[in-house]
């Protein structure tokens, strides 16, 4: 067995959408689902709209939170997004998902791209759905703590 530390892009390659969490400027935080376009090593890139609330959000406080989830992974990535208006790289990340969102296209002047760049991020995984509640069950009637699975952060 292993020591290495799993990376970020490791655990989330392959994992198509996210809760996108944003700071609204009266402070409080905002989250909404989000399709990922693409996870670059520690970058994560999206398409929206720039008109979007959330791109002000961003444009007013980058400080972000990205929430993932499948199955019996779970992980959270705090980083800073940017919006990007980079036609070649909106053109790059285009795809059949993008064009159900967007009906005008990649021509559309209001897509935008947004990186963020992930700084830290810790997962949680368990075998399977069964094991968790199998663990859980045995934590109730032993009086012992359930094993929550493995945990940990994640290098970026």
């Amino acid at each position: 067995m292993t020591n290495e530390t799993p990376t970020f892009a490791d655990k989330v390659s392959g994992l198509h959408q996210c809760m996108f969490t944003t700071i609204t400027p009266e402070g409080s935080l905002v989250s909404r689902p989000m399709g990922v376009q693409k996870v670059e090593g520690d970058a994560v890139y999206f398409l929206t709209d720039g008109q979007h609330d959330k791109t002000r959000e961003i444009q007013n406080d980058a400080e972000v939170n990205l929430a993932f989830v499948e199955s019996s992974l779970w992980v959270s990535a705090s980083g800073r997004a940017v919006i990007l208006h980079d036609e070649a790289l909106k053109d790059e990340l285009w795809n059949a998902f993008a064009d159900g969102f967007f009906p005008d296209g990649k021509e559309d002047p209001n897509v935008v791209v947004v990186k963020v760049t992930v700084s830290s991020a810790e997962y949680w995984e368990q075998a399977n759905k069964l094991s968790s509640l199998l663990q859980i069950v045995k934590g109730a009637v032993t009086d012992s703590p359930a094993d929550p699975g493995e945990s940990g952060k994640l290098s970026i």
